[in-house]
């Protein structure tokens, strides 16, 4: 046993230090964990933010119309070799099928603004996070139609709680 005591603490050592590496990665998206709301065409939208484990946060996005409360989006940002990636998880296309997950790579940060990539689809090629104030922050969808640069979505969310 005690020939392998440098490899298991060796092995220990290292899970450790990836582990640290994943949430030092991830602390730069933690603002986002709570409650949060905005209007998206006259309908409220309510955003769930929460921890998941294992280098991750996830998302659950709800409609609102009176009582009712409609599952309409799911995401997660995870660290991935050290770098984030937002997946966006349809829940279903307009005409009931399932759609599957679309992955898109960190490719800037600066001064609270990430912008998110994948240059493979066609709208939205890409997903941008500005965090403006503490219980603030705006979403942006953009994307290429053909020769085109396009943005098809823009919200404002305001957190629900006064401190993130």
């Amino acid at each position: 046993m005690k020939k392998y005591f440098p490899f298991i603490l060796l092995f220990f050592l290292i899970i450790g230090q990836s582990s640290r590496a994943q949430d030092m990665c991830l602390k730069r998206m933690t603002w986002l964990n709570g409650n949060w709301k905005s209007m998206v065409n006259g309908t409220l939208v309510t955003d769930e933010w929460t921890e998941a484990g294992s280098g991750s946060i996830k998302c659950r996005s709800f409609e609102v119309k009176g009582n009712d409360s409609t599952l309409v989006e799911r995401a997660t940002i995870r660290c991935v070799a050290g770098k984030l990636v937002f997946t966006f998880f349809p829940v279903q296309s307009e005409h009931g099928e399932s759609l599957m997950p679309v992955s898109y790579a960190l490719i800037s940060e600066d001064n609270g603004v990430f912008i998110f990539e994948n240059k493979q689809q066609k709208v939205p090629q890409r997903v941008i996070y500005r965090h403006s104030k503490e219980n603030e922050y705006q979403t942006s969808l953009e994307g290429m139609a053909g020769d085109k640069e396009m943005k098809t979505r823009s919200e404002e969310h305001t957190s629900e709680l006064q401190s993130h």
